[in-house]
């Protein structure tokens, strides 16, 4: 079986697919990943053969030239999942109509059974309608796309209809790796996958918190620390000073470790080091709503606290608090607040019922089928198609 793998151009949206990729692989399938520039050496560098499409895309420098000067996202966008899902639907559905020529091209040359595709990436589905070979939707977390689903099938309606498709092709199966219990009330249904953590790749750090103390990660992504201009790790890290004894990792880039200035001996910086290989260690982490990093948190038993920065990732956060794995901070006045951090921080920490729910969680994701359970559907999906 020869597979596709698209995804926007974000590694974030990437990361997610690779252990199905990998698995794939290891099953004697074939896989290729369609991909923009920016993404194809992450994806090369997991072990996936790539064929790059498109141009580049700086997801941080397109928000920031819309995020008015001294705001923090969280002042200048809205929380509402509906309308953030509209606002990038316009954005996305622009991508896509401008690369499905070339998207079509490359995936028609290549001849796949199959195309694999995050839920944003809609030029590999018009690819797929047009060539009818099955599309699976995976997606990265819990489900927040049902209006960006409906204003994308209403924009690019002409572009599927100009290449002979009565409308944007539906996935022929979605896949879910969220655990059942986190996932929102109105999440559209889908197949149960197990989330396996890929953060890049990376060499695990040894063992942390020399000091012997509580151990706290934090890690605010590159987009969300680029957009705050360090202020969000600045203000988190000021709300530790008010502790005695704690380990401190910070996970960041060498742009955020730029703008933290100068920082305490009990603190270690991990640049481009993994998640996945260290979390386990840890007893708080503290991070921007992230799906990718909420869930490596969550496979490793660790409660969270939330600070949020995007409607996606408010809704993790109010997830992940409902279900009494950790704190959401979703209000600019606390987030500028080192106190309300600070609080929130120590609430986690002092409470051992929120390591208890993560690490039902962690149960949970690690009941749900791995990767490579999930093949033989794929496989079935692909030997239906009459050709």
């Amino acid at each position: 079986m020869r597979v596709i793998v698209a995804t926007i151009p974000e590694t974030s949206h990437a990361f997610p697919i690779v252990p199905l990729a990998r698995a794939l692989l290891d099953q004697g399938h074939e896989v290729l990943a369609v991909v923009q520039p920016n993404v194809a050496p992450a994806l090369a560098q997991a072990g996936l053969p790539v064929a790059v499409v498109g141009p580049a895309w700086d997801s941080a420098a397109f928000f920031a030239a819309r995020l008015p000067p001294g705001q923090l996202p969280v002042e200048a966008w809205s929380y509402d999942v509906g309308l953030m899902g509209a606002l990038a639907a316009r954005t996305w559905s622009g991508w896509a109509r401008a690369i499905v020529a070339e998207q079509l091209d490359t995936v028609s040359a290549w001849q796949p059974d199959l195309i694999v595709c995050d839920p944003m990436e809609s030029a590999a589905r018009i690819a797929g309608g047009v060539l009818g070979v099955p599309v699976v939707e995976y997606r990265w977390g819990p489900d927040s796309t049902q209006v960006f689903r409906t204003e994308t099938a209403r924009r690019l309606a002409p572009v599927a209809r100009r290449h002979g498709l009565t409308g944007l092709p539906e996935p022929a199966l979605v896949l879910d790796p969220c655990p059942p219990s986190l996932n929102g009330l109105d999440a559209a249904p889908g197949q149960p996958v197990r989330y396996v953590p890929y953060n890049g790749a990376g060499d695990a750090p040894g063992h942390l918190g020399a000091g012997g103390g509580q151990l706290v990660c934090v890690s605010f992504g590159r987009i969300a620390g680029l957009l705050t201009e360090g202020r969000l790790l600045r203000w988190t890290l000021e709300a530790l000073e008010q502790f005695e004894g704690l380990d401190i990792v910070l996970a960041v880039t060498a742009r955020e470790r730029a703008d933290a200035g100068p920082l305490p001996g009990n603190i270690r910086i991990l640049s481009d080091v993994p998640l996945s290989t260290f979390l386990d260690q840890c007893d708080l982490l503290v991070h921007h709503g992230g799906d990718g990093t909420g869930l490596t948190g969550l496979c490793a038993g660790v409660p969270q606290v939330v600070i949020p920065q995007s409607a996606v990732q408010a809704l993790y956060g109010r997830l992940v608090e409902r279900r009494g794995a950790g704190r959401n901070l979703p209000e600019a006045a606390e987030q500028r607040a080192p106190a309300a951090i600070a609080a929130a921080m120590e609430e986690v920490l002092a409470d051992a019922r929120y390591r208890a729910r993560a690490r039902q969680l962690q149960a949970e994701i690690a009941a749900m089928p791995p990767p490579a359970a999930v093949v033989p559907a794929l496989e079935r999906l692909a030997a239906a198609v009459v050709r």
